[in-house]
């Protein structure tokens, strides 16, 4: 079975970093068939910077297997089985009086767009128990019936 152990590190890395808007576009455009344009335009933000962030969760999903189409299936196939998963996880920042910190070591950190370093530098093994209990539900099955098998 593929698991996409890459793909899912980076989903987990954006998830505890409250970055969920980055999951929300991600999914949209693999699950819903959205164009860069739509998705930039749903959040506010440019089409490059949303590109940037399908590229990278691409890019580690290549990591994990050989083909580009084939990784673009398994990235759709995850995202369907793991996107309310993704949503539930409880962000480790927060902010405070203007600052954004960390929850785990109170270090401040510049802004948002730090989070997701901090948090796959910092605190890897936090990121990797979030990897691994998405694993272990993929692997368990679907509540519902559903074959969790990604490929």
């Amino acid at each position: 079975m593929v698991t996409l152990r890459n793909a899912l590190r980076v989903l987990s890395t954006w998830s505890l970093a409250g970055l969920y808007e980055r999951v929300h576009a991600v999914y949209w455009y693999y699950c819903e068939g959205a164009s860069v344009k739509e998705v930039a335009d749903r959040l506010g933000r440019g089409r490059l910077e949303v590109r940037g962030w399908i590229q990278r969760l691409q890019d580690s999903a290549i990591r994990d297997c050989v083909h580009r189409a084939r990784a673009h299936v398994l990235l759709q196939r995850l995202l369907q089985r793991t996107y309310v998963d993704l949503l539930g996880t409880q962000s480790i920042l927060y902010i405070e009086d203007g600052y954004v910190r960390c929850a785990l070591c109170g270090r401040p950190i510049p802004g948002r767009s730090w989070a997701a370093y901090h948090v796959s530098r910092k605190h890897p093994k936090l990121v990797d128990r979030a990897v691994d209990r998405v694993v272990a539900r993929l692997r368990s099955g679907a509540p519902d019936g559903r074959s969790n098998r990604l490929g």
